[in-house]
């Protein structure tokens, strides 16, 4: 079983580091990371989306949890 968490920014510039600091400190639990940005021209702060496949379950609900407490971030995760 794996468990995918999909990770939506609303204003990328302000939680990126955030996010990167948390996917970091999981970094040996997270078997695949795609990121997909939805670029607006006219606006350097852009949305994005991250999908993280996590094998662990345990570990999973941990880095959810973690990703949850970050102001202007929706995660949200399914399993397989």
């Amino acid at each position: 079983m794996t468990t995918i968490i999909g990770i939506r920014t609303e204003n990328k510039l302000n939680t990126s580091i955030k996010i990167q600091n948390i996917l970091t400190e999981f970094g040996c639990c997270i078997k695949t990371r795609l990121g997909i940005n939805n670029y607006k021209d006219d606006d350097c702060k852009y949305d994005g989306l991250i999908l993280i496949d996590v094998p662990d379950k345990d570990k999973a609900m941990e880095l959810k949890e973690k990703l949850g407490t970050i102001k202007n971030v929706t995660v949200k995760s399914m399993e397989f």
